[in-house]
């Protein structure tokens, strides 16, 4: 018999989100387009009365609960910066009012996965690393999936993003047994240096210690546009790991422990997690199933959400994000 997985939702209450977050219902967002699994381009009325396209992302089943959620507020607590998405709803079912989603600024551009020519400025680069370093030195976070589909660019406006913050962790020590995914001070410097590679080449480097990357002979593919020799980026990237490297090996990074510590102790994805979490575990059919949603009481975490497939939505015909027709 085939299975099926359900999620609960949370109350905004039990979400715990902080002061600055701003909500709308998901029956007042109308999709755009399915961009992948679990997001969806959107468009809203904003404050201000104009009509605003965003990203609207949510889970459906436990597996995505936690990415969900570290992405969630993560991007509420991250300070402003022009290279990470900008949060700007938070999204609830229009009917209990539970915390289905949020929307994210949609970036128009291409990732660097699919993007043919594949383009990697120089200067996009430098703010990359310069990212790195704040998100790393700065917050006490690491990203931890830093891959060429993770960075949209835009050739006309001059602009990079790194997306995806559902695997960010806290920074700790390396060998502290945390707990934690990534217990290595170094591991966004390791993919970033992969990646750039992995674009310039289109192809994976070999396995071999990832810092001696920098010091190959990278082959250029014919479908990757740089804006500056191989060797200039070569060397950026090789200061650039012995700086840190230097800085690990040496203690310098003294200061910036004491306030990851503090980080992993406020980490706001730590925050009531397991409170968030037990609202969200996904449950088998048979041998449960919801009950039918007229017999609900207030108080059940269920929420309705009946979407047409893809391959039945009609041109033309305008939907909202719940499922529904507008209008």
């Amino acid at each position: 018999m085939r299975r099926q997985l359900f999620a609960r939702y949370p109350t905004l209450a039990s979400a715990q989100l902080p002061a600055q977050a701003k909500t709308i219902l998901r029956s007042e967002l109308i999709e755009v387009d399915r961009l992948w699994r679990n997001v969806d381009l959107v468009s809203f009325t904003n404050d201000a009365g104009k009509t605003e396209t965003g990203i609207f992302k949510y889970f459906t089943e436990m597996a995505r609960a936690r990415h969900h959620w570290a992405e969630h507020k993560l991007l509420l607590h991250l300070p402003p910066h022009p290279l990470l998405p900008r949060y700007t709803r938070t999204v609830l079912d229009e009917n209990s009012g539970r915390v289905v989603g949020f929307c994210a600024e949609y970036f128009s551009g291409r990732n660097l996965l699919q993007a043919s020519p594949r383009v990697l400025k120089l200067s996009w680069l430098k703010e990359l690393m310069h990212l790195v370093d704040e998100l790393n030195l700065t917050c006490g976070m690491v990203h931890g999936d830093i891959w060429p589909a993770n960075l949209m660019v835009n050739e006309a406006t001059d602009e990079i993003k790194l997306l995806d913050f559902g695997g960010a962790q806290p920074l700790v020590e390396q060998g502290t047994g945390s707990g934690y995914m990534y217990d290595n001070a170094l591991i966004d410097v390791q993919k970033l240096v992969t990646t750039v590679y992995r674009i310039i080449a289109h192809k994976l480097p070999e396995l071999t210690l990832w810092a001696e990357i920098p010091t190959w002979d990278w082959p250029q593919h014919p479908h990757t546009k740089l804006d500056h020799s191989i060797p200039e980026y070569q060397r950026l990237l090789s200061d650039w790991v012995a700086r840190r490297q230097e800085l690990l090996a040496n203690g310098g990074d003294q200061p910036r422990r004491k306030k990851q510590k503090k980080m992993s102790q406020e980490w706001p994805c730590r925050a009531k997690l397991s409170e968030i979490l037990k609202f969200n575990r996904a449950l088998c059919c048979p041998p449960y199933k919801p009950p039918p949603v007229e017999t609900e009481p207030a108080e059940n975490p269920w929420v309705t959400w009946e979407r047409p497939a893809t391959k039945d939505l009609v041109p033309g015909v305008v939907m909202l994000a719940n499922g529904k027709k507008a209008g």
